[in-house]
């Protein structure tokens, strides 16, 4: 038995009785063996505990009836529910002693029993060892117990050492430790069995690797094919795994030596006992692949631009990326190359507007089976599905390998914005019959557009305006609920030099309903900023009039 903390100061006059002395029972098992039984570990160890508590009913303790057990969590580490719980009801002030069966089951490492220590000194709390006889309000009877724990964290670090090497030493002679078992394989007496229905699966994934020669193109190849992860029933009976592979995924299952008979450890592979899937050469071929992408520089996600090389404006001048900083954002752009002795002015148009009308338009298209079949000239019949070509370049980087792999130009006009791509190409993605197709034919996809000037830029529109996406101007809402406020100052009489800027926020308080919402929705006029509305000179109180104004009608 031990107690640590501060001890009961004496009773004076003014005391009723005893002082009522909270008690919590902590209890933990490293695993779940044996939790299931009618009476486990953490039944004894709490009944012990119980048994003490009540042994000290004359110094006022009383069992705190709440659950700490921590059933198969290791006591190397802190993160356990139950001990989370527990110290955060001492920080309350909930609990005043903490009661456990022997230390080691509140911690084994020194560390996280110096942060216990800390919370429990902090709140003028304490622990009890039932089996454990030491007093840690002394010198000696701290180090006592530091000793005792320095045992229990060298007992659990000489434990794991064993299962290490015992580990490395299975593996060594090719022994299969278990786990679940990789796709092709079926795991039976700690044993892998080739399970042939997914040897193919894997088989092929090698193959068509190799064969198309990038991460990229092979997951729109098995997305296409409908090649998914290997499925597996958890212990619960929930079912897990089925999904389309993603690019982690693919890339260490191509890198996964187990595919030739072999089994890693480390960076060491020994001879398994298990048969190959893949052959080695080919196997070889796809490392080979890998390793080559490996040194590949791969642009920066933030500055990707998947239309740089491919668009020209509407005098036939190719457009450039380029970007400006205001403070901390950064705004991108396409802006024309300026050419000597040319009288039109340099075309500059946000980046997002026209990356979203020609993904638009192109998605559209593929996602349109009959229009697909008759621009290939072989019935929407013949002509696979496009779809996988949409899921997969949704993202900047894959959108623009999709334009490099169509070989698309795009063409900005005042009215129109015109994408050209390789038939031939589109073809033997969506696997339709192309020998009819010869390598100079062009797809058009047309998007009917609006140039409009908005400052120093243009922005490009969709020229039906329903067709237009939302897209809310976070600034402009953020002043409609600043001619709120400031409508309401004025009406309190308050003003002084700004008054006359107050005055024209309090204007905006007066826009018509249907503005406001359009506002709030992001279909308000693209021309529109926080500069412009601000900037009109009077705002007109009939909502006809706001509306003409403002450029809603």
């Amino acid at each position: 038995m031990a107690k640590r903390g501060p001890r009961s100061a004496p009773a004076t006059s003014s005391d009723v009785g005893v002082r009522r002395v909270r008690c919590a029972v902590y209890t933990r098992k490293s695993t779940e063996e044996g939790l299931d039984q009618s009476f486990n570990s953490l039944d004894a160890q709490r009944e012990a505990c119980e048994a003490f508590i009540t042994s000290q009913r004359h110094e006022g303790w009383v069992l705190d009836p709440a659950l700490y057990d921590d059933g198969g969590y290791s006591g190397g580490t802190m993160e356990r529910p139950a001990l989370k719980r527990l110290l955060a009801d001492i920080e309350s002030g909930r609990v005043d002693i903490i009661v456990v069966y022997k230390v080691d089951r509140l911690t084994r490492a020194l560390s996280d029993f110096a942060k216990i220590v800390e919370i429990l000194d902090a709140k003028g709390a304490s622990f009890v060892s039932v089996t454990q006889a030491f007093n840690t309000t002394t010198s000696m009877g701290r180090l006592t117990l530091n000793v005792l724990l320095s045992f229990a964290q060298f007992e659990r670090e000489v434990t794991g050492e064993r299962i290490r090497d015992k580990i490395a030493a299975s593996k060594k002679k090719g022994m299969y430790m278990g786990g679940l078992a990789p796709l092709g394989y079926d795991a039976s007496d700690r044993q892998l069995l080739i399970k042939e229905t997914e040897a193919a699966t894997v088989r092929l994934i090698y193959q068509r690797h190799v064969e198309l020669g990038s991460i990229t193109a092979l997951i729109r190849d098995l997305n296409r094919r409908h090649v998914v992860t290997k499925t597996s029933a958890m212990r619960d009976g929930r079912m897990r795994g089925g999904q389309p592979f993603t690019r982690g995924a693919l890339i260490y299952l191509l890198r996964n030596p187990i595919y030739i008979g072999r089994v890693r450890h480390g960076d060491m592979t020994y001879d398994g006992e298990h048969q190959a899937i893949v052959p080695l050469d080919l196997w070889e071929a796809s490392q080979a692949l890998l390793s080559g992408a490996k040194h590949q520089p791969r642009p920066r996600k933030t500055l990707v631009s998947p239309l740089n090389g491919r668009i020209e404006d509407g005098v036939g001048r190719p457009m450039m990326s380029v970007h400006s900083n205001h403070g901390t954002r950064r705004y991108r752009y396409y802006a024309s190359r300026y050419r000597e002795g040319q009288a039109e002015s340099v075309w500059r148009i946000p980046a997002g507007d026209v990356e979203e009308i020609v993904q638009k338009g192109l998605f559209d298209f593929l996602g349109d089976q009959h229009r697909l079949g008759a621009e290939l000239g072989t019935g929407h019949s013949s002509v696979g599905n496009a779809s996988f070509l949409i899921t997969d370049s949704s993202e900047p980087l894959a959108f623009a390998a999709l334009l490099e792999m169509l070989d698309a130009q795009i063409f900005v006009q005042q009215q129109l914005v015109t994408i050209e791509f390789s038939a031939m190409r589109l073809a033997k993605q969506v696997g339709a019959d192309a020998s009819g197709l010869t390598d100079d034919e062009q797809i058009r996809v047309e998007v009917a557009v609006s140039l409009k000037r908005r400052g120093h830029e243009l922005r490009l529109v969709y020229a039906a305006p329903e067709a237009r996406p939302a897209q809310r101007d976070d600034r402009l809402i953020q002043l409609l609920a600043s001619g709120r406020s400031v409508w309401a100052e004025l009406q309190k009489g308050k003003g002084g030099a700004s008054r006359s800027h107050m005055i024209r926020m309090a204007r905006l308080n007066f826009l018509a309903p249907d503005i406001v919402t359009a506002i709030l929705e992001g279909r308000q006029p693209v021309e529109m900023t926080t500069r412009s509305l601000l900037r009109v000179a009077e705002l007109p109180i009939a909502w006809p009039e706001q509306r003409k104004a403002l450029g809603f009608t």
